[in-house]
């Protein structure tokens, strides 16, 4: 039994053990109950109860119930008992110091895979699992996974899943998730979640270290938050209820105290305010998949909605509401404008005609502050000239301020230049910059109509 092929195993009195084959494999102290199937330099000392089927370099060291199905230099060091480790290579359970660590945790392949507490702890933690993978840990953690990816950490939690991907960190959640990806970052959340994507962040205790000054074991600051992808995304800490989330997009961030905001495949846009969704662009189409007529709806208090009525900009920072039309006839059909002038902004359009309610009509525009109607002013004493083309467009009508008594009913790009009592009538490019008098008996033979809706 002197040889280096020889077999140990020492019997306790409570209980017998089994050593079936293999080289250089121990079983020692107090591990009654014990079974070593084969292999090469496997050891077991615990207390009783515990197997290791086989591989090289394998060791349940003081661990109860718990086993080593095979691989190599897998460890168990916990004190606990009902812990397995089903193979691969340098996987860990329980911390080197050998302590009151995990129970009924598992690590089932992978390299350098680890699950452990900090030793000399009065409680230890518990139903921890590994997949496989390389250079994963959980350590303070209970109930929780990490199921494959490379590097991936969790610390301090309860019940949450890292799926896979690389350098994947969550501290201080529960019942959360990161589903893979890289680099992304869970902290401090409840039922929360991260999808994939690469450096996103949901932050409920700050970006510092555990091993920082910075880092404390304070309760979860909020819940229900989510990063569905993307790219460098964020949601910071210190939201009253949660509820944010960021669908895909990058570098995006939902701000402390922004509740239940929501950025939708954006990029660069921070929230400014909570139950709110931001986004780049929107492209709506009523055309239902089933056939039906979806409708665009914008109600609400502050939305005063109500029929006939468009969306104006209230603020000047485009918060919009339902406004009423500024320009509405109070009667129907065509009305001829037999004169009109301007007093300032104001248009007034003097009617007459046989249909009711046209004769002796006069009807006033604002003609500065809206672009509702067909003509408004532009510069000018009394003279007017058409809403469109828009200021500044090329093809604009101008009425310079110089001009007195004038007007442009139609066409484009067409000027009255400092002159007296003008009109240019509805002309094109060609007459742009050329000048024409109406005389009195010419407007009696014109009429302007004014369309009532």
């Amino acid at each position: 039994m002197a040889s280096t092929d020889s077999i140990v195993i020492t019997k306790e009195t409570n209980g017998s053990n089994v050593l079936v084959g293999g080289k250089q494999n121990r079983i020692v102290g107090n591990a009654g109950y014990s079974v070593l199937g084969g292999g090469l330099q496997n050891k077991i000392t615990s207390q009783n109860s515990s197997f290791i089927g086989g591989g090289d370099y394998n060791q349940i060291l003081t661990s109860t119930r718990s086993t080593i199905v095979g691989g190599t230099s897998n460890r168990i060091y916990s004190t606990q008992s009902y812990n397995n480790i089903v193979g691969g290579t340098g996987n860990q359970i329980g911390h080197s110091t050998v302590s009151n660590d995990q129970a009924g945790s598992s690590i089932v392949g992978g390299s350098g895979n680890k699950i452990y507490w900090r030793p000399n702890e009065e409680t230890f933690k518990t139903y921890n699992f590994i997949g496989g993978g390389s250079t994963n840990l959980l350590t303070g953690t209970t109930s929780s996974t990490i199921l494959g990816g490379d590097f991936n950490k969790m610390y301090l939690l309860d019940r949450s899943v890292i799926g896979g991907g690389q350098r994947n960190y969550m501290t201080g959640a529960t019942d959360s998730v990161i589903g893979g990806g890289a680099n992304n970052e869970l902290s401090g959340s409840t039922i929360s979640f991260i999808g994939g994507g690469a450096y996103n962040k949901i932050l409920g205790r700050g970006n510092a270290a555990p091993s920082s000054a910075a880092y404390t074991d304070s309760a979860n600051t909020f819940t229900n938050s989510s990063i569905l992808g993307g790219y460098s995304n964020t949601i910071y800490h210190n939201l009253t209820a949660g509820g944010a989330a960021i669908v895909n997009g990058r570098h995006n961030t939902i701000l402390a105290g922004h509740d239940y905001s929501v950025i939708m495949g954006a990029k660069g846009i921070t929230s400014d305010r909570a139950y709110t969704t931001f986004m780049n662009g929107l492209d709506v189409d009523t055309n239902a998949g089933d056939g039906t007529q979806k409708s665009f709806k914008y109600h609400g208090t502050f939305a005063n909605q109500g029929v006939s009525r468009f969306l104006k900009d209230v603020t000047g920072a485009g918060d919009a509401q339902w406004a009423d039309l500024p320009l509405i006839p109070s009667v129907i059909g065509d009305c001829p404008v037999v004169s009109a002038w301007t007093v300032g902004c104001i248009l007034y359009m003097f009617t007459s005609g046989t249909t009711s309610g046209c004769t002796g009509t006069t009807i006033t525009a604002n003609t500065c502050d809206n672009i509702a109607g067909p003509y408004r002013w532009k510069g000018g004493d009394k003279s007017i000239s058409t809403t469109l083309p828009l200021v500044a467009d090329p093809f604009e009508n101008i009425v310079t301020p110089g001009s007195r008594y004038s007007n442009i009913q139609g066409g484009l790009k067409n000027k009255i230049n400092d002159t007296t009592r003008n009109t240019i009538s509805w002309s094109s490019s060609k007459c742009s910059n050329k000048e024409f008098r109406f005389s009195a008996s010419k407007f009696a033979k014109r009429r302007l109509y004014y369309r009532r809706f």
